[in-house]
């Protein structure tokens, strides 16, 4: 159990807005009940509100403050000790309770998320308390016209009937309770409610149903608001801070003044502003060398051949001048080999003039192959 707490003023503002004016003589609620002031079913002394009775002024504050006295009981007794509630939650509790009735309060998953700090969940809580049973419609509405097409209900005892003409109960579900309930909710999260829950921007849908295990007739919740639209707008309205209740400390005694000599300062003169740095100067980029050409596959170069130096004229050139001498070499070597076969036993007698122009044949083609072996050896220039 909890004590009790300190309740934020906006508690009875709340409370109420949603009663209307207070009730001096005796009317049929919702719930069946008779009641007086602010929707108080009992008097100060715990005696029912009979339907002649009536009140002063007078009496209504002090009806009210018991009510929310005597409802909020079963409430901080069910809360785990330790709990600190804000102003804000013990007011809003204290009104659910005053409206529901302690006992049911104490029991309602609202308490259930509090004990364990859940406190939108607890918010949104309230709004699920919507509905009230009714042993028929009241005189007010009987009166305006507003009683609702079905079920029906017997004009004699003013009582439900169900669907065999048998006298019964109704749990009726209220608009006008869920919009106090969500308006609970925001008090509870220190939040204002009054542009949250306006009229028109609260929506509940029911369809009336038959509930054969209760025997009675009850309201089926088709589309409503749900909390989490009301939260959205009441977040930018919040309520002045109030720190939690709790025992003030005990005043301490004030720490002696002890003088101290304290010699002064020297002048401190600012800083000269500091000139702003040059950017820094960006360095040129070097431009990479060419990459040297890929070889031709199967072609051997010599180390020294340089593919970019460009082409050279032929007749500049050892390795053209080398092939020039092997040809001719090999032409005269040939010529002079074939006669010789050809023409046999008969040419036996010029026999020594053509070995004589073979060998020298041979030797032009030796001295070719020599040239342009110094000439592919020594290239630097591809030929044209």
């Amino acid at each position: 159990m909890i004590p009790v707490p300190s309740l934020a003023p906006e508690t009875l503002r709340l409370l109420m807005e949603f009663e209307g004016k207070p009730r001096l003589k005796a009317r049929l609620c919702e719930g069946g009940r008779y009641e007086v002031a602010y929707g108080v079913t009992y008097y100060l002394d715990g005696s029912p509100v009979g339907p002649n009775d009536t009140i002063t002024e007078a009496d209504v504050m002090p009806l009210t403050l018991n009510a929310l006295a005597v409802e909020g009981a079963p409430v901080w007794k069910q809360l785990r000790a330790g709990l600190v509630l804000t102003p804000y939650q013990a007011g809003a509790l204290a009104v659910f309770a005053y409206n529901v009735g302690g006992s049911a309060a104490a029991g309602s998953s609202v308490v259930k998320y509090l004990d364990e700090g859940r406190f939108e969940d607890a918010a949104a809580s309230f709004g699920m308390w919507t509905g009230a049973t009714s042993r028929g419609p009241t005189p007010t509405e009987i009166a305006k016209g507003i009683v609702p097409a079905f079920p029906l209900y017997d004009r004699n005892t003013g009582r439900w009937l169900s669907e065999d003409g048998q006298p019964c109960s109704y749990f009726r579900r209220f608009r006008g309770l869920l919009r106090r309930h969500h308006g609970t909710g925001c008090l509870s999260l220190g939040l204002d409610h009054a542009e949250a829950v306006k009229n028109d921007a609260i929506e509940l849908a029911c369809e009336v149903r038959w509930n054969a295990a209760k025997t009675r007739w009850e309201d089926k919740i088709i589309r409503q608001t749900e909390f989490s639209s009301v939260m959205s707008v009441a977040r930018k309205y919040p309520l002045a801070s109030i720190p939690i209740a709790s025992e003030p400390d005990p005043p301490k005694a004030p720490a002696p003044i002890i003088p101290v000599d304290v010699a002064p300062l020297p002048e401190i003169k600012p800083a000269p502003p500091a000139l702003p740095t040059p950017p820094p100067k960006e360095k040129p980029v070097p431009t990479p060398a060419p990459k040297p050409a890929p070889a031709t596959p199967g072609v051997s170069l010599p180390n020294d051949f340089d593919p970019n130096a460009g082409a050279k004229a032929m007749v500049f050139s050892r390795r053209f001048w080398g092939w020039v001498l092997i040809v001719v070499g090999r032409i005269s070597f040939v010529s002079d080999a074939t006669a010789n076969l050809v023409g046999g036993p008969a040419s036996a007698i010029a026999a020594d003039p053509i070995l004589l122009d073979a060998w020298t044949g041979m030797a032009v083609m030796m001295s070719g192959e020599a040239v342009r072996w110094w000439g592919e050896k020594k290239a630097t220039k591809a030929l044209k």
